[in-house]
């Protein structure tokens, strides 16, 4: 039996047509009885985890306002990963699809509990080429000079890094365009035979 876990961050899912994405890849998913899916949600609209059924999948919500808590989000992930692996079967293939590459603390995590795993991420956008306007020899001139640290700077160097950590985790990276996934495989060394690109598009219907 192979289960799929599909990560979704509510607060942030309309963003860059992601909500589309999961809504589609929903529609695929749904029609296979050899799988078995779970949508694991961040939502801030409930106060604890739930867990339900609901059109053939499995639902696991954890409260997002529950980051408050810990003083690292990174603490917040530790806590999820440890409820998400104490209910997988190691006898089966367990994928867990990210779309955030924000999300290495908890993609990390899982792996380290269960390093059977398999890690997909897709890649909808990268928040430093963002932040530098898709200026990738001004990432390198911060990387490589002495560059005045501000919280600018300091957000753009931890966010190159973190997606890095994330692509090079996952073992399988899937592109929503040949460009990203040419100038990310150069940036951080990819094999690009862990990578496939799927263009962005919509339903042939609308």
């Amino acid at each position: 039996m192979k289960h799929i876990y599909l990560i979704i961050d509510r607060a942030n899912t309309e963003d860059y047509g992601i909500g589309t994405y999961i809504r589609q890849i929903k529609q695929c998913l749904k029609v296979s009885p050899l799988l078995s899916v779970t949508i694991v949600e961040s939502d801030n609209s409930i106060d604890e985890v739930t867990e339900s059924q609901t059109n053939g999948f499995n639902h696991l919500r954890f409260p997002l306002h529950y980051k408050a808590l810990y003083h690292k989000a990174e603490d917040y992930y530790m806590a999820v990963a440890y409820k998400l692996c104490s209910t997988i079967c190691e006898n089966d293939m367990n994928i867990f699809c990210f779309n955030y590459l924000q999300q290495y603390a908890l993609a990390a995590k899982i792996k380290e509990l269960s390093p059977r795993s398999v890690i997909w991420v897709t890649v909808h956008f990268v928040n430093w080429m963002f932040a530098l306007k898709g200026n990738i020899g001004k990432m390198h001139t911060i990387l490589n000079e002495h560059y005045q640290e501000n919280s600018f700077v300091l957000f753009v160097l931890k966010d190159y890094m973190d997606s890095g950590k994330m692509l090079r985790l996952a073992n399988r990276v899937i592109f929503l365009s040949a460009y990203t996934q040419k100038v990310l495989s150069q940036e951080y060394e990819l094999n690009k035979h862990d990578s496939v690109v799927i263009p962005n598009g919509m339903e042939e219907t609308v």
